[in-house]
């Protein structure tokens, strides 16, 4: 369960219109992002700084609303979202669960899959640079409301998103780094549609 709670944590973010600054830099640099593909490790730690959970696989994201997220073993783990359906394959249970697209609303990767929903009035929004570092901070203006108390988005100098890092209502952290990146390379629609293998159980969640 936490493996796909933290999975849903990277399908979220934020809004589009009449932004200001810093909102309307973070915004630009997230519509920017046609495709993207990286290696990442995620790591998810407790308030106390303790890990819970370190995992490592690949993504690919397409706009819009494209979503492929496979995690390597031993936590091996595919979850695969096009514009209508959301599939989580765990092979080790040799079961899918297949939900509606929806499921994904207001929950993280929409920003990089560049399905944007209107939660940027939900955050106030800093930026930092130094050495050749953007960071941009989203923190909640109502936490009992908001999925996420803070957000953090860090590019590199050519605007290469290089890390996420993510604070739940409990406090748990959610970091994610990526290297490998490629951005806006074409990438196959084919890959977000998902052919369940002979003899997994398949799970309706509608």
């Amino acid at each position: 369960m936490t493996m796909i709670k933290t999975v849903f944590y990277f399908l979220f973010f934020i809004s589009l219109p009449a932004l200001a600054q810093p909102e309307q830099e973070l915004s630009e640099k997230l519509k920017a992002i046609k495709t993207f593909s990286a290696e990442f490790t995620q790591q998810l730690t407790d308030p106390s700084g303790d890990e819970i959970q370190t995992t490592q696989g690949n993504v690919m994201v397409k706009s819009p609303g494209l979503f492929h997220w496979q995690v390597n073993p031993p936590y091996e783990q595919l979850v695969v979202a096009n514009q209508q359906f959301l599939w989580v394959y765990d092979a080790d249970l040799e079961q899918v669960t297949v939900s509606d697209r929806k499921t994904l609303d207001n929950s993280p990767a929409q920003i990089l899959s560049g399905d944007f929903s209107s939660l940027g009035e939900q955050y106030e929004v800093t930026v930092e640079t130094a050495d050749a570092v953007t960071r941009y901070t989203m923190k909640a203006l109502d936490k009992a409301v908001s999925t996420f108390t803070q957000l953090e988005f860090t590019f590199d100098k050519k605007n290469t998103l290089q890390s996420m890092i993510l604070v739940d209502k409990l406090s748990q952290i959610t970091a994610v780094t990526f290297k490998k990146q490629n951005i806006n390379s074409e990438i196959s629609n084919s890959l977000f549609d998902f052919i369940a293998p002979e003899g997994v159980d398949i799970i309706a969640n509608h």
